[in-house]
């Protein structure tokens, strides 16, 4: 008796899918080919706040059907060690309600002058005491999970 060999699948020439917030097995009988790329799902940009506070990005190239969830960090650059409170401020949309644009608002904490009372109950920063201005905004936009 000859000993079994597998088929070999042919190649694939389509693109990849989408990754998906739940797997499947797939069903297809033919193999990715090595350099084959999936496509991205997620955003990613950085930006510097103005005068206002304010940094705006652009991801019109990479809309969204639904509202992403947004990751918001900052890089201080050459200002001062106080903390940055970050917040997407606006969405832009197109004509189709696709998510193309934000702004983000960054405020930055000042120091409160301490006393006793402030010893006491510990409060030394002032949450919302202006614009944080010049700073680096990274965001990632992430779709959300089981929304198409």
């Amino acid at each position: 008796m000859a000993p079994y060999t597998a088929p070999t699948p042919g190649l694939a020439d389509t693109m990849p899918k989408n990754e998906s917030s739940a797997g499947s097995a797939g069903s297809e009988t033919l193999a990715p080919r090595a350099d084959h790329q999936h496509p991205r799902i997620t955003w990613s940009g950085v930006a510097t706040t103005n005068g206002s506070g304010v940094a705006t990005f652009d991801f019109s190239a990479k809309p969204f059907t639904t509202q992403p969830v947004a990751v918001l960090a900052y890089v201080e650059v050459g200002g001062t060690p106080q903390p940055v409170i970050l917040r997407v401020s606006a969405w832009t949309q197109d004509g189709q309600s696709r998510y193309i644009g934000c702004a983000v608002t960054a405020q930055r904490a000042q120091t409160i002058p301490q006393n006793l009372a402030t010893l006491l109950l510990g409060a030394v920063f002032n949450l919302f005491a202006g614009n944080a201005v010049g700073i680096q905004v990274n965001l990632v936009l992430i779709p959300q999970s089981g929304v198409s």
